[in-house]
C-alpha cells in the first residue's frame, strides 16, 4: 500500500470517529452534573480539602502534559509509515479529576449536591 492510499485511509477513520461521536451525542438529550460544595466545619477537613483541590490541580495538569504527549505522537504518525494508520485520540480526561476530587472532599467532610442538568439535545 502507497504512502497516498494510507493517508487516504487515516483521513477516513478521522471522520468515521467524528461521525461517530456526534450521531452518539445527537440520539438524545445529554446531561451533565452539577456539584454545590460545603466546606467542612473544621481546621483539619478544610485542610483536607486543600489537599485534594491540590490533588485536582496536579491531575489536571498530568491530563494536559498527556494531550500534548498525544498531539506529538499523532504530528510524528503523520509524517512517518510506522504508526499504522490509526491517529491517537487526544482528549483530556477531566471528569477523571473531578470525580477524584469530590469523592476526596466528601471524605474530608465536605457536603456535596449533586444535581443532573440537561446540556445538549433538551427539550
Amino acid at each position: 500500500m502507497g504512502p497516498h492510499l494510507f493517508r487516504i485511509k487515516t483521513q477516513n477513520i478521522r471522520w468515521l470517529l467524528i461521525i461517530g461521536c456526534y450521531l452518539m451525542v445527537s440520539c438524545g438529550p445529554y446531561y451533565d452534573t452539577k456539584y454545590s460544595l460545603t466546606p467542612p466545619p473544621t481546621i483539619h477537613g478544610q485542610t483536607c480539602v486543600a489537599q485534594c483541590e491540590m490533588a485536582k490541580n496536579q491531575c489536571e495538569q498530568i491530563e494536559e502534559l498527556s494531550e500534548t504527549i498525544c498531539e506529538v505522537r499523532n504530528a510524528i504518525c503523520d509524517s512517518s509509515l510506522d504508526c499504522f494508520g490509526y491517529p491517537y485520540v487526544c482528549i483530556p480526561n477531566y471528569d477523571r479529576c473531578e470525580s477524584h476530587y469530590i469523592n476526596c472532599y466528601e471524605t474530608c467532610g465536605g457536603k456535596v449536591e449533586r444535581e443532573k442538568v440537561c446540556v445538549m439535545g433538551c427539550e
